[in-house]
């Protein structure tokens, strides 16, 4: 709830730099021409590019014309062999960040015109709150035409292109991908095979954040006015070993190398099923000696109850008490050594911890403090948590943080976190969100990029990420799933498609996504887990199922029954060996910790006179929620409920 270079001389836009002369190279394959019509503005045989028998045909294309996949190595080789590197990214993300020697060339366009299907189009796009929708690019393959065919006149005998997106996509059937993974810069491949452009054609393996999660150098987009006779677009180079890297002044370690080799997805059946909750505030009581023994009998109740993994807030970014990372880069040892402390006390009590490592929201500094920090604003600002997918600075900021506290080693056992079996798990970040990403790209681009380093630091833990679950572009199918008309820019299936994402994570609010009766909001709450049960299962290869956060508000017999009804869908999925395999509560206090938020649960059913008096939520009386957890805990374990 409530994160010299090679290739110069082809660095400038295609549009302006080299007209539209064309050159064709011999055709390898000539595939099936996409018709530009319909409201996408592009089809394969009939079908949408986005269908199963539209991405079957051009993957079957692409493979057939022998379209390479290359490392980052591999593509600053080519470059250095003349070869031409384009961005098919839309134009502000390569101004923001790009392979250095990358030229732009948009594979997507604002819609223009007024056609029917153009209106269509248009329609699509404002029904998820999206003014601004886009088109295929008409003249895509004619530009990258030109600027092949200038690059060999130039001398750089440029008889390679190399394309890339935000994250590279997969031709070949793997386990993980037995379809491959369509991505626009494959799409944008099709394109220039079907236009004569494919005998010797390439993309670049897992796109610009791959390139990025390795630590190599991007160029960025600036005006300059040297003359004074108007500002003129230049790249400027800008070093990023501190962006998915452990020091911002050079690579160093596991960080600085490329991401490990993605992982076949694990087998729901090979993660331990579990019943826990969230108790974000850990960390900082933890870090005040005073407030510990609020710790220990958080811990305790915790355990009494049956919950074997609790989720807490591993980060406090930003001025305040107790503050984990103060300023960026600046770690407090104090808040460090509570949370040595904090997983040693809970390994006594047979329970593990799932490290959340930022947060969209506000709250606790997180992903929006990252931007203050990057930008250089003052500390009363409030840019929102949306701004950190385009800033690399600000996601820089947040790899070296990860690099720190993956690679700390507990001050009171000498164990490292990456070897520590009280660490369950990392979780990337709290309910991320990029609004007005119609298509739902940079949140996925960013996960893959975050999850293929915490694993090239730790490749012990399992890794997920703290969605809400809202279905998106690449699985139109489940929108009607979703509890309103709006995806937040986020996309679950895409998002936990990423090799280095070892298990799925949804949340669940029913009283806040569509208010209704008690037992309105228990028919929702099951036809939206069960939904993404099926996703698991059909869309996902089987990937393990979390139910990170539920709750409802206010306490009593409405609570309870949901409670109940989450038990049986989880107490049914472990049994016949299916996806879902955990829920964790949200969210689980010692009675001397205030309701603040109204869903907190107590093992009594309600706080402490002093905490009640410091809450904002009314006291409602309800150990029946706390005895329905305990039931389902003792259920997924197999033990005797406590009495």
């Amino acid at each position: 709830m409530i994160a010299s270079s090679p290739g110069t001389a082809l660095r400038s836009r295609a549009g302006r730099a080299l007209g539209q002369q064309q050159r064709r190279v011999p055709h390898v394959r000539r595939a099936a021409a996409p018709e530009r019509s319909g409201p996408s503005g592009l089809a394969v045989d009939g079908h949408s590019p986005t269908s199963p028998r539209g991405w079957d045909a051009m993957r079957s294309a692409l493979l057939e014309a022998g379209c390479a996949v290359l490392s980052p190595q591999e593509v600053i080789f080519a470059l250095e062999r003349g070869a031409l590197l384009v961005d098919v990214r839309p134009e502000d993300d390569y101004d923001k960040g790009h392979v250095p020697g990358a030229v732009n060339v948009p594979f997507y366009r604002p819609i223009t015109g007024w056609s029917p299907f153009k209106i269509a189009r248009r329609l699509g796009y404002a029904a998820f709150g999206v003014l601004a929708g886009t088109e295929v690019n008409p003249d895509f393959a004619a530009q990258v035409a030109a600027l092949h065919g200038a690059a060999e006149r130039g001398g750089d005998a440029a008889r390679r292109i190399v394309l890339y997106c935000s994250q590279g996509g997969v031709l070949e059937s793997t386990e993980a991908y037995r379809r491959g993974w369509q991505t626009r810069c494959l799409v944008a491949a099709y394109d220039l095979c079907r236009e004569g452009l494919g005998a010797d054609l390439a993309i670049l393996r897992g796109g610009y954040t791959e390139w990025v999660a390795g630590g190599r150098d991007i160029e960025v987009m600036e005006l300059v006015d040297d003359d004074g006779a108007g500002a003129d677009r230049r790249p400027r180079r800008q070093t990023m070993g501190g962006c998915f890297s452990s020091s911002p002044e050079a690579p160093a370690g596991p960080a600085a190398a490329a991401p490990a080799p993605a992982p076949a997805p694990a087998a729901a059946g090979a993660m331990k099923p579990f019943v826990g909750a969230n108790c974000y505030y850990l960390l900082t009581r933890a870090a005040d000696p005073g407030c510990r023994p609020l710790v220990l009998d958080t811990l305790d109740a915790a355990a009494k109850l049956g919950f074997t993994v609790l989720r807490i807030w591993a980060f406090n970014d930003g001025p305040g008490w107790m503050s984990l990372q103060p300023a960026p880069g600046q770690l407090e040892e104090q808040v460090l050594a509570g949370l040595d402390w904090l997983l040693v006390e809970g390994s006594k009590r047979g329970l593990r911890f799932q490290l959340t490592l930022t947060n969209y929201w506000a709250e606790f500094g997180g992903m929006p403090q990252y931007v203050k920090w990057a930008q250089g604003l003052p500390e009363d600002a409030k840019p929102g948590g949306d701004a950190f997918f385009s800033d690399a600075a600000a996601q820089a900021l947040y790899a070296n943080f990860v690099a720190a506290l993956v690679g700390r080693t507990n001050t009171l056992t000498g164990v490292p976190y990456r070897d520590d079996p009280a660490i369950h798990s990392w979780d990337l970040a709290n309910e991320c969100r990029c609004e007005g990403d119609a298509g739902a790209g940079r949140v996925a681009a960013w996960v893959h990029a975050a999850a293929a380093h915490v694993k090239s630091l730790d490749a012990t833990h399992p890794v997920t990420v703290g969605l809400e679950g809202f279905f998106g572009p690449s699985s139109p199918g489940l929108l009607p799933a979703n509890p309103y008309n709006v995806t937040h820019g986020v996309d679950f299936v895409r998002e936990f498609s990423s090799p280095h994402i070892d298990f799925a994570s949804i949340h669940m609010y029913a009283d806040q996504w569509c208010p209704g009766s008690d037992d309105d909001t228990c028919r929702w709450s099951v036809e939206w887990v069960r939904a993404h049960m099926r996703a698991c299962a059909e869309a996902l290869g089987g990937k393990p199922l979390v139910l990170q956060e539920f709750g409802k508000k206010p306490a009593g017999a409405g609570r309870t029954a949901l409670f109940q009804q989450m038990s049986a869908l989880l107490t049914e999925s472990v049994a016949g060996g299916g996806v879902l395999v955990a829920a964790m509560v949200w969210m689980f206090a010692a009675e001397a910790y205030p309701d603040y938020d109204g869903y907190t649960v107590y093992a009594s059913g309600a706080p402490d006179a002093q905490a009640a008096g410091q809450g904002a939520q009314p006291v409602v009386q309800d150990a029946a929620s706390a005895a329905a957890l305990a039931a389902m805990a003792a259920a997924v374990a197999g033990t005797p409920a406590p009495s």
